[in-house]
């Protein structure tokens, strides 16, 4: 899926009588990406793109258990094997793999559904020591 702004963009060249390969060209886009958006109205992106984005995620169904393994843990960060290996045995069969689990965290904290506690790196200036020590 592309951008708003590229999406503009192959609408001006498409206004300004560039044909399918030109616009793939100067945009350095894939053909089959251009002739997509080509002849796509402003309204049909706008749906298109909001019937894209806010699609279901697999991991849906167990985001509260999810929350709760992060909140008995204290929010803290968590290894992605660790919190699905727990899910497995809980659960026996799960919706998605590791890495689709390890998305779905990222999404929860991107939206700010899961806020993890980081905590900032402790050091101190090590003392000069002489060359060779």
């Amino acid at each position: 899926m592309i951008n708003k702004a590229m999406f503009k963009q192959i609408q001006t060249y498409r206004r300004q009588g560039y044909s399918k390969g030109a616009i793939s060209r100067a945009l350095n886009i894939n053909p089959r990406t251009v002739a997509k958006y080509f002849a796509m109205e402003e309204e049909g992106y706008r749906d298109y793109r909001r019937e894209h984005l806010f699609r279901d995620k697999a991991f849906d169904p167990l985001k509260e258990e999810i929350l709760e393994v992060y909140k008995a843990n204290f929010f803290q960060p968590l290894l992605m094997s660790s919190v699905y290996d727990y899910l497995e045995e809980r659960f026996d069969v799960l919706p998605g793999n590791e890495q689709t689990l390890r998305n779905y965290v990222g999404c929860l904290i991107e939206t700010e559904t899961l806020k993890l506690k980081r905590s900032g790196r402790l050091y101190t200036k090590v003392p000069e020591l002489p060359f060779g020590k």
